[in-house]
Parts: structure tokens; sequence; C-alpha cells
């Protein structure tokens, strides 16, 4: 049960995480440093605490979709708020 604790709170805090990465990668450029960078900034972070967690590889989807809805959800929020100020 200790393990299904750990890869739920790593999969939120990695979907938490991705969410102003989104936010940020709505507001780059497409295909620019910036946009890679808020794609990829956080990904060595969670795969450090994945490992230091003893989590398993079999996490990794999870956290891939946690991280996917993460960045979905940033954009969807910066285009909220861009609809909000016109």
């Amino acid at each position: 049960m200790e393990g299904l604790f750990q890869v739920a709170a790593l999969s939120l805090l990695t979907l938490v995480i991705n969410i102003p990465m989104g936010f940020w990668r709505a507001l780059a450029r497409k295909f620019s440093i910036q946009w890679f960078v808020a794609i990829h900034v956080f990904v060595p972070v969670i795969i450090l605490m994945r490992l230091k967690g003893g989590i398993s590889d079999s996490a990794i989807p999870l956290l891939i979709v946690a991280a996917l809805v993460g960045q979905a959800t940033g954009v969807r929020v910066c285009r909220m708020a861009d609809n909000r100020s016109r």
C-alpha cells in the first residue's frame, strides 16, 4: 500500500508541476527553445524523485499521462485567461 501512495503522490505532483509549465508553453512560440524548456524542464526532477522514492519503472506510463494532463490543463487555463482579458 505504501508503494501505491508514493505512485499516487508523485503522479499528482507531476500533474501540478506541469500546469504552470503548460501555461508558459502556451505563451511561447512553437518549437522555440522556450517551448522546449517548458515541456522538458521538470523531466529530470520527476525521474530523480521516482528513483529516490524507489518507484518502479511500471509507474512511468502513469507519470507521462500525468505530465501530459498537466501540460494540457495549463494550456487550457492560459487560453481561458486570454479570452477573459479581451
